[in-house]
């Protein structure tokens, strides 16, 4: 532990020693102390610690207002039934896979937002039944300008307003800084009331995000992905142990990069229910045609690479020919999807050995403005929150 942070915790400790017995009787228990929300910006930080109800009630409290809009904006896309079958999914099996910590922190928020338990699990578990994007990317070593490792994720996911106040889900994106009495700290960004997050990074310079990759080897009776995450921010110091944690008891449909800002390196996960794949750039399976290895790079999007992982989830390996192709200039999910692994890769290329924060962040803008790309500018399908924010 850092000479300096040792010496504060020891200031802390000798101060709690020597406080009147009188004084700490007359103290009040206010589950809010340790939280605050403060913008940088435009960007709404949102500090919280303690215990894991604390967490959470400071994270209702604090934005309750924000976390209404959320809520009432993913009801927007609720057809009809939708609530029921989520919540009795979450009863039957998402729930007995969720670590009771986790339970007692969406309690929390609930407490703290006024509203009720149900509705925290339809603002963090809505997107179960939906198939959201996302992509993904890590370059360390000789491919960044410093050698230092750049780990970069891009949520990708539905349009969705609350009718009430006009405001988008994106424009509650809040940056978590979380600090557990029961685990590491870190940072993650999610929707106000969001418990879970799809990606972060802890104190210990471990990071983690996700894209889906739909399968038919996918099971609900595994522990969900997000859970996964957000305990390997809790409890993850390396990336074997985050490893550890995302290969156990996996329910599938997705992919992942793990990395270790420490060493550095980043392993990209494949996973279904049943089988799972990890690797790093010059693992064979990266050069499988038609896609190629980046040295010291790892990159994903919404399918999977490994030959096997690719069965269960497609009947055409090459994603450079639409699987439907008479489709091939509409909706096709796996050709649009290819088209921008493709770009990006090809731009990552560019990049090469000069890759730093700025120049990754504007490489993404302009792929997502379609800048890069003659079709991703025509078939204008990356409505994402983000893209509406590169705007």
């Amino acid at each position: 532990m850092n000479k300096k942070i040792i010496g504060i915790f020891v200031c802390m400790l000798l101060l709690v020693l020597i406080i009147p017995v009188g004084i700490q009787a007359n103290q009040r228990y206010d589950p809010l102390d340790g939280g605050w929300v403060e913008e940088i910006d435009g960007v709404t930080i949102l500090h919280i610690s303690g215990t894991n109800y604390e967490m959470g009630y400071q994270n209702g409290y604090l934005l309750k207002d924000k976390i209404n809009e959320v809520y009432r904006a993913v009801l927007t896309l609720a057809e009809p039934g939708y609530v029921e079958k989520l919540l009795n999914l979450w009863n039957t099996s998402l729930k007995q896979f969720t670590p009771e910590e986790y339970l007692v922190e969406m309690q929390g928020v609930a407490e703290g937002s006024g509203l009720t338990f149900e509705d925290i699990v339809i603002l963090n578990k809505n997107y179960v039944f939906l198939s959201m994007g996302c992509t993904d990317m890590a370059a360390w070593g000789p491919a960044t300008l410093n050698g230092e490792l750049i780990h970069l994720h891009s949520l990708d996911w539905y349009i969705m307003k609350d009718p009430v106040s006009g405001h988008y889900v994106h424009d509650n994106q809040i940056m978590y800084v979380r600090n557990p009495d029961n685990g590491f700290a870190s940072i993650y960004i999610s929707f106000a009331g969001g418990v879970f997050a799809p990606q972060g990074f802890n104190e210990k310079n471990i990071a983690v995000s996700e894209d889906t990759s739909g399968t038919i080897d996918f099971t609900w009776n595994g522990t969900d992905v997000d859970v996964r995450f957000l305990q390997v921010l809790d409890h993850a110091a390396t990336a074997t142990d985050a490893i550890n944690i995302m290969t156990n008891n996996t329910n599938g449909g997705v992919n992942y990069i793990i990395s270790d800002g420490n060493i550095p390196i980043a392993y990209v996960v494949e996973e279904t229910a049943n089988f799972t794949y990890i690797g790093t750039w010059d693992d064979p399976v990266e050069s499988t045609s038609p896609f190629w290895s980046i040295d010291h790079v790892v990159r994903r999007r919404n399918f999977f690479i490994h030959p096997d992982a690719a069965k269960t989830q497609r009947y055409v390996y090459d994603l450079r020919f639409s699987t439907t192709p008479w489709k091939i200039f509409s909706s096709d999910k796996f050709f649009n999807v290819w088209r921008f692994y493709r770009t990006l890769s090809r731009e990552v290329g560019k990049l090469w050995g000069a890759l730093e924060l700025n120049n990754t962040l504007t490489m993404l803008r302009s792929i997502y403005r379609g800048n890069t790309d003659w079709y991703l500018s025509w078939f204008n399908f990356l409505l994402t929150v983000h893209k509406l924010n590169y705007e």
